[in-house]
Order: structure tokens, then sequence, then C-alpha cells
């Protein structure tokens, strides 16, 4: 009797709606900043395409933002969500409501070696080590899980971190990704390795203006 093939993992990564500070581009780390009007617009029309997709399970950060945009698409998939806090956004510290610019022009030394892509904490942030612990512990619980179509709503950090574990890329990086607000990412997990079927899908976006 022939062996059946075990059924592969997609994950659906978004990353929230615009809030005031991704219109700014200030870090916003655990502040806890909510949606824009055309934020909740966004998620709206991310929501209708999750909706054909069929999710069974439906994640999204502690984070009102990111909670927020996940009413949306547990709405339209007839879904419950599951609110973890392992996928809130990296805890940024002092760098917290400032911009790039800002930092840059105070001479952030810091700062500069983390736009390097080196592997620096966030000063009075939260670490890197317990940032991809939680992230990795994450992993673990989904690879265990029973559920084949899972919707993650997160953050910038977070959705990049886990494509890169599954992926197997190096933390430097962290600056080759780019992910809009409300976008939709898609990985395939397999027993040995993972798939990248969708990077930073904005399309639905279009759609809706």
């Amino acid at each position: 009797m022939p062996v059946r093939e075990k059924k592969p993992l997609l994950l659906i990564l978004v990353r929230h709606g615009e809030t005031p500070w991704t219109l700014d581009r200030r870090f916003q780390g655990h502040t806890d900043t909510q949606l824009t009007a055309n934020g909740r617009k966004q998620a709206r029309a991310a929501a209708k395409q999750l909706r054909a997709l069929k999710p069974d399970l439906l994640y999204c950060s502690a984070l009102w933002r990111a909670r927020e945009t996940a009413q949306f698409a547990a709405a339209a998939c007839g879904l419950k969500i599951k609110a973890d806090a392992r996928l809130n956004e990296l805890g940024f510290g002092r760098w917290e409501g400032k911009t790039a610019g800002q930092l840059t022009a105070e001479g952030d030394r810091i700062y500069r070696r983390w736009c390097r892509g080196l592997r620096t904490n966030p000063p009075g942030g939260e670490t890197l080590k317990h940032f991809e612990a939680r992230i990795v512990s994450f992993i673990k619980d989904l690879r265990r899980s029973k559920a084949k179509r899972i919707v993650i709503v997160s953050h910038g950090g977070p959705i990049k971190l886990i494509i890169f574990r599954l992926l197997g890329l190096p933390f430097k990086s962290l600056w080759s990704l780019r992910l809009d607000p409300a976008s939709v990412t898609q990985v395939t997990v397999f027993p040995e390795f993972s798939q990248l079927m969708k990077l930073n899908d904005t399309a639905h976006l279009d759609k809706a203006s």
C-alpha cells in the first residue's frame, strides 16, 4: 500500500494596515498604535483576498494594529482570532517614535550598525536573542499544528524573521525584503524545506483604491 505524502502547510503572512507612524516611517515596535481610516480600508481589502485562500486558522500579534487588521480577516473567513504575543514587533526601545532620518541626524552609532545588518540590540529595547527565541518557539508550534492553511497577521520584523528561519537565510538579509502595510506573503512549508510562493503582494490594495 503506497504511503500518502503529508500535505504541506501554507502560511499566509499579513502585515498590519497603515498607521499614522507607518505614514511617517517611524519605528513603532511595542508602541500600541492604531490603524488609520486608510489602514482599515487596506485591512478590509486584504481580508477579501484571504477569504479566497480558505484558511482554517488565524493568528495575530497582541498589538492593536495587528488585532484590528485581523478582525477584518476573521469576519471574512469565519475564523476566531488567536492572539499571540510572540508575534509582536521587536521592541525598539528609545528608537520608538523616531524616524531613520532623526536617528541618522543624531549620529546614533548603534543605528548605523543596525543599518549594516549587524546583530545589534536597539538601545533600551528588546534583545535580538529574545526576539528570535519567541519567533522560533512560534514556528515550532506551527509545525505541530493540524491546520494546513494558517493566516498570521503581524509586523514587518516577525514576518521577515519567520521567512528567514524557514528559508535558512542569514539575519543580514533583513534589509533585502520589503513588506508594505496590509501586504500578503505566502510560504509553503514541507517537512524537509520551505518555498516562498509570494512576497509583499499588494495587488488587492490597487483594486480597493
